[in-house]
């Protein structure tokens, strides 16, 4: 199973940063494929929800299907993902290194 992985390190703390990955009308701001929710409940993300995004891969519209399976406020949030016939492990990890300043880490199994 391939994995990917990525560090970044961001100026804000991990409450905005933790904002921007849960709150789906953040999310189709940093997510270039993302498009919009199509049903995220009020309180997404919370482990066993299965939430589905209107998703752009190139000129394909497709749905992503998202269940996240491991959320810990403002450190972690792991999904379930499914784009077409693609299933995805993803997890995002957050640490605080300043005041003002994240590491953000994500992991991806395909």
């Amino acid at each position: 199973m391939p994995e990917f992985r990525e560090k970044v390190r961001i100026a804000s703390g991990v409450d905005r940063v933790w904002r921007a990955l849960t709150d789906p009308a953040e999310v189709t701001q940093w997510d270039t494929g993302v498009v919009e929710p199509l049903d995220a409940p009020h309180d997404y993300p919370r482990p066993g929800q299965h939430v589905r995004w209107r998703y752009r891969l190139g000129v394909l519209p497709m749905t992503l299907h998202d269940r996240p399976s491991e959320v810990v406020e403002n450190s972690v949030l792991r999904s379930q993902i499914r784009l077409g016939p693609f299933d995805f492990d993803e997890t995002y990890d957050l640490v605080s290194v300043a005041q003002d300043a994240s590491e953000l880490s994500a992991r991806m199994l395909v």
